[in-house]
């Protein structure tokens, strides 16, 4: 009898003291598979003195944006709002305990002109090339503007070709003025 009170005692101790901690739940390293990154802005292009917040979730509906690194062109920075401060085009990722986002892309224009942003650089034939205009704060101005391929005007803002060579083009007519690229 006196070793069954001694063993009762005993366990109810050990139980006791097993259930006594209790510890926050922290994801485990590597327990992320998939970061998705977003930002605040609407579309894809963007301009100087622009601020634009970043927001980092991961798979597990936890918001990572203040512990995850940014890589903007594969340059870390600080914090998860970024402000450019000059134009071209710009890679943004982030990442956290080993794993990485998805890539944002963002063309950043002069706050103060008007910009023409061409699909791409080379084209092959019958292949689409699509002209897009921004004025200084960004807006889409695409609707409102006359795009000229070899000096004729193309309807639109997209424009093929069967021909063989190289094509100049140029834009006109962009409220009252002329705008020559």
């Amino acid at each position: 009898m006196k070793n069954l009170i001694k063993i009762t005692t005993i366990f109810a101790l050990f139980v006791a003291a097993a259930c006594s901690k209790s510890e926050p739940n922290v994801p485990l390293e590597g327990s992320i598979e998939q970061l998705i990154l977003s930002s605040s802005s609407v579309d894809e292009v963007l301009t100087t003195t622009e601020e634009v917040i970043f927001t980092v979730l991961g798979d597990n509906d936890v918001d990572y944006s203040e512990l995850a690194t940014l890589t903007i062109n594969q340059e870390e920075v600080v914090g998860n709002t970024f402000t450019f401060s000059e134009e071209g085009s710009y890679e943004i990722s982030a990442s956290y305990l080993g794993t990485t986002s998805n890539t944002l892309l963002f063309n950043v224009i002069d706050s103060e002109s008007t910009n023409l942003i061409v699909s791409g650089t080379t084209f092959l034939r019958n292949q689409n090339v699509n002209f897009s205009l921004f004025d200084g704060s960004g807006e889409d101005v695409t609707d409102v503007a006359t795009f000229y391929v070899d000096d004729a005007a193309i309807t639109g803002s997209e424009f093929s070709s069967a021909q063989k060579g190289y094509l100049m083009f140029m834009l006109c007519m962009y409220r009252r003025r002329n705008i020559y690229y």
